[in-house]
């Protein structure tokens, strides 16, 4: 029996010589009465251009020291092989198949070379090269790669190869491989039990690393439950990366499309169709047509609902309010005006243009039911027209009064003759001049752009599509609403100036003084309607922030008028009738205490217009 050697040494002078020459394998070789052939990875595979790399010690000098450590136990053991010492011709596959390949034709060398025994060299000597051991049976290789390409070459032979580590499935095929077996299970086994694993943990996809060869490059092949794809990285190196869905669901849910991971065809990122975008197809979302919205799950669309100012709604219920209680309070001053038409407070008004003032408070009042109806085509007709119209009105009768108290007081500070257009007629005259100029635009307007209702799916196209509704209104852009009102806007700042510059004419005559306070609070409210209207402008409640803010500053400025007004000559007309009475039918006590009229008054006394002129002119009382 021979003596055990010593593994390690002998592997690394092996690897010396090897490494001295060159070219020549590295290898082990042991004397014994039957060889045995050994392949092992005693080496990683190595650069570019060199064949093997750094020493393997777990899977290549440990699994050879095993294979050592048998031969040494059988031979020492007279039971098992009496008479018969087991020698060994160990390899270095280096962890790639064509160096194994080159290697192994070590074992099948003394098969197929011719008999040297009668060779000899010219000068008599036998030759240094003899004939090769025979190998008897190979046990090897570790990779599945590389005991294919050895097996192809010792099944040629008859000579039998038994594998520790080569899991291959493709190696179970007795008619290829018939000379082949192994002591560990194929690799289809490690994968079912993998596939079961995954299963059972419920992952979506698994990424897996192969090396370069037949092992790697099967065990993670395309086809089903997997799939891959290779890249090139950076006894030289090449991996394939792949993602692969084990589990019955890796198609994405409804809403989802699949967005491919780059350079790995078979594996995606399930990614949410968001915003307006519905599932189009597996790989692609679309947004949707302007006037609809995704359905909940986003694999379609659907009409996106449409809604308007409703009469229930809250921000309808102040304008409404607001709107019956000044219809209510200005139809009850105007009755009680036409029931006392005669009296001196109603004449000292100016009859005429109190109720075409009246006329235009009760029109503001009423575009807020316009306002607030459903948009249509009549609608929106009457809109454009009294939504100015009876501002217009309004403001057009109050500058043509302040106008008058004006020119009165200072026609009187020169002459006693009274200025002209003052008469009833000619104020009726000026108002409705003035008020005709927005009726002429309102209906040229009309003509020009006929009205008829939108639905506006951009107003309230808000981030979350289940918020989304279309707005239905009539076709007035903010900017042609303010020019509508700009006339009348322009009216009431005029009126204002006049106010301002009547604002001194005797105690005696009080109508320029509530026409001042009057429009000097207008002002304010229309001041405070700008920001607000134009402010809530990118507002996903713009048509009902804008509409109830119009409505109720138009209701404010009306019920300034009214309440400045009239209120106080009502409250005379009704609870102190004693004082709408002529100054004739008064007592002489009376008549005789009461302070003399001022020197303007004298104006229309040489006209035979004394009541007119010390009361009604300028609005005395």
């Amino acid at each position: 029996m021979g003596q055990p050697w010593p593994p390690l040494l002998l592997l690394l002078w092996g690897c010396g010589a090897g490494a001295q020459q060159g070219t020549q394998p590295f290898s082990i070789r042991i004397e014994g009465d039957v060889t045995l052939g050994g392949l092992f990875p005693v080496h990683a595979r190595g650069p570019a251009g060199v064949p093997c790399g750094e020493v393997k010690k777990e899977k290549g000098i440990h699994r050879m020291e095993a294979m050592l450590y048998a031969l040494d136990q059988i031979n020492a053991d007279p039971q098992l092989l009496p008479n018969l010492t087991l020698g060994a011709r160990i390899l270095d596959t280096c962890s790639r198949d064509t160096y194994a390949l080159e290697q192994s034709l070590t074992f099948v060398q003394a098969l197929i070379q011719k008999d040297t025994s009668d060779v000899r060299c010219a000068d008599g000597r036998p030759p240094l090269l003899t004939r090769p051991e025979r190998v008897v049976a190979v046990v090897g290789a570790s990779a599945s790669s590389v005991s294919i390409m050895v097996a192809n070459v010792l099944r040629l032979f008859a000579i039998p190869q038994i594998s520790y580590a080569s899991t291959a499935p493709e190696l179970s095929d007795n008619n290829r491989y018939d000379y082949f077996s192994r002591v560990v299970p194929p690799d289809s086994y490690q994968a079912q039990a993998m596939l079961d694993v995954v299963k059972a943990l419920g992952w979506n996809y698994v990424s897996t690393l192969a090396s370069e060869g037949n092992y790697g490059e099967s065990g993670a092949a395309p086809g089903p439950p997997s799939c891959s794809t290779r890249t090139e990285m950076p006894p030289g190196a090449t991996t394939s990366s792949s993602t692969s869905s084990p589990t019955p669901r890796l198609p994405c849910g409804p809403g989802e499309r699949k967005k491919m991971v780059k350079g790995v065809a078979c594996c995606w990122h399930c990614e949410l169709c968001d915003g307006y975008q519905y599932q189009l197809d597996e790989f692609s979302c679309e947004t949707c047509p302007f006037d609809m919205r995704p359905s909940p799950n986003r694999t379609a669309c659907r009409p996106t609902p449409i809604v308007k100012l409703e009469w229930s709604s809250p921000w309808a219920v102040l304008p409404v309010c607001l709107a019956m209680a000044g219809i209510l309070g200005t139809t009850f001053v105007m009755v009680t005006f036409v029931r006392h038409n005669d009296t001196p407070i109603v004449r000292a008004s100016g009859r005429e243009l109190s109720y075409v003032l009246l006329t235009g408070i009760f029109l503001i009042y009423a575009i807020t039911f316009l306002m607030i109806a459903e948009p249509g085509v009549v609608v929106c007709a009457a809109r454009r027209l009294f939504l100015g119209l009876g501002m217009a009105l309004s403001y057009s009768a109050l500058l043509t009064k302040t106008n008058r108290i004006y020119r009165i007081f200072e026609q009187g500070k020169k002459a006693v003759t009274p200025p002209r257009f003052i008469s009833p007629t000619s104020q009726l005259a000026i108002t409705f001049s003035l008020s005709a100029v927005q009726l002429v635009g309102a209906l040229a307007w009309l003509g020009v752009l006929p009205p008829h209702s939108v639905i506006d799916y951009e107003e309230q196209r808000v981030p979350n599509p289940e918020a989304a509704r279309g707005v239905l209104k009539c076709d007035m852009s903010d900017l042609s609403l303010i020019c509508c009102l700009g006339y009348s806007l322009l009216l009431m700042v005029t009126c204002t100036v006049y106010a301002i510059k009547a604002r001194g004419v005797p105690e005696t005559f009080n109508e320029a003084k509530p026409i001042g306070f009057t429009m000097y609070t207008t002002c304010i409210v229309w001041l405070a309607f700008v920001p607000i209207f134009f402010g809530t402008a990118q507002s996903a409640e713009k048509i009902y922030i804008q509409t109830t803010t119009l409505t109720v500053s138009m209701s404010l400025s009306a019920s300034v008028s009214l309440g400045m007004l009239y209120v106080p000559k009502v409250y005379v007309i009704i609870f102190h009738p004693e004082q709408n009475v002529a100054k004739r039918k008064r007592s002489f006590k009376a008549a005789a205490t009461a302070p003399a009229p001022p020197a303007h008054s004298q104006c229309s006394l040489l006209h035979g217009q004394a009541s007119e002129c010390a009361s009604g002119l300028a609005g005395a009382p």
